[in-house]
């Protein structure tokens, strides 16, 4: 018995031992189970919850897709584009003022003309999409120079142009900006900006690259593709480097602009003429000159340099100054006895110019500053008090002393 029982014992403590372990595993069993439920629950809720999350995300894109069809609808019904234009230096060909009233009206189809044949080459090809065009120019201003150079007869032309070019068509506005310099300009930045923010302006026409200042307002726009692909630049006049450099596109509508600016056609106006040749005269006339032996009704004949000055002294014989004698005046030739040679040559002054800015305005220089010092040293006239007198007696006539 004791034999067995030695046997025994060992495994009933090794069944125990193996209780104690299948209970703790059963324990953590049940714990692991716990927590994966608890898990299942919170995954669950997560899924409602997205699911109900995807169904509003679902019908909020819906409306926002029917939001954007909308508006999409409303910036395509009805584009327009914008043509501005700096009238003080992009000015109309020459021809068109020749008959201001017919003219004017000629210029606006030609423009219209130009715009439409640019817009066939993109989406907005269509009769249909209204052109506005805007013209800022000093018009008193733009009337004077074009005037002297006379492209136009009166300043009055210039004013029937304006009025007939309004007329032509309803979206088309010259508007006369009154002087100043930046008048125009202003007017230019603040409709451009004004565009910029209308996403119904599909294009606009930029004609300014004669002025460098408005790249400062071009600079803004580069960066944003969306609204550098809506803005050209219309060259009239030869544009300044830095517009090529920003990368805008330019066009150029040279059957409606002048190329060229009006202070290059008054250039060529205001040109020196050839001066005249002097013919040389033979021996015997100039002879005949120095001794006074020509008659009264002779034909003036044309001496040469050294001979150009001949004037008679009133005494025998003529006086002729030559270009190396010393100048001698009418005052030192009465003094003098004998016959004196007197310079007619007068001192070459420069001519006179007439300063003009970058837009053809006349410019005024400085006045010449006052020295006040010159007053200053002027002599202070003493005057005596007239003193009253103690004698008696008649005064002295004129005196007024006794």
């Amino acid at each position: 018995m004791e034999l067995i029982k030695d046997n025994i014992l060992p495994q009933l403590d090794k069944f125990v031992e193996q209780d104690k372990e299948r209970d703790l595993l059963l324990r953590i069993l049940i714990k692991t189970i716990d927590e994966k439920e608890d898990q299942v629950r919170k995954l669950n809720y997560e899924l409602e919850h997205e699911r109900d999350s995807r169904l509003r995300y679902q019908h909020k894109v819906r409306e926002l897709q029917e939001d954007n069809k909308t508006l999409d609808g409303i910036i395509k019904k009805d584009p327009f584009v914008t043509v501005l234009v700096d009238g003080d230096g992009a000015i109309f060909r020459n021809e068109f003022y020749d008959n201001p009233a017919h003219g004017a009206q000629k210029a606006s189809v030609a423009l219209q003309q130009e715009v439409r044949s640019y817009l066939k080459k993109t989406q907005l090809d269509a009769d249909d999409v209204p052109i506005l065009v805007r013209i800022f120019a000093n018009l008193h201003g733009l009337a004077g120079k074009m005037r002297s150079l006379d492209i136009i007869e009166s300043d009055k032309d210039m004013r029937i142009f304006a009025e007939y070019f309004n007329k032509s068509r309803a979206e088309f506005d010259m508007v006369d900006v009154g002087s100043g310099k930046e008048n125009a300009d202003a007017k230019m930045r603040k409709t451009l900006a004004q565009s910029i923010k209308n996403f119904q302006c599909r294009k606009i026409f930029f004609a300014g690259c004669h002025d460098a200042g408005y790249m400062h307002d071009l600079a803004e726009y580069q960066g944003d593709e969306s609204n550098k692909s809506r803005i050209i630049l219309l060259e009239t006049t030869p544009a300044h480097h830095s517009f090529c450099e920003m990368g805008y596109e330019i066009v150029q509508f040279d059957r409606v602009f002048r190329s060229l600016p009006l202070e290059s056609a008054l250039k060529q106006v205001s040109s020196p003429t050839s001066p005249q040749t002097i013919q040389p005269i033979s021996q015997e006339a100039t002879s005949l000159a120095n001794h006074g032996a020509l008659p009264a009704n002779s034909p003036q004949i044309l001496l040469p340099f050294e001979a150009e000055n001949l004037i008679s002294s009133g005494k025998v014989g003529h006086s002729i100054n030559y270009p190396n004698s010393s100048a001698v005046t009418y005052a030192t030739v009465g003094l003098a006895s004998g016959n004196q040679n007197i310079s007619l040559v007068k001192n070459a002054t420069a001519p006179l110019k007439i300063h003009r800015n970058a837009k053809g305005d006349r410019v005024d220089t400085a006045l010449k500053a006052f020295n006040n010092d010159q007053t200053k040293r002027q002599p202070s006239i003493g005057i005596e008090p007239a003193r009253p007198s103690v004698e008696t007696g008649p005064c002295v006539k004129g005196t007024g002393v006794t």
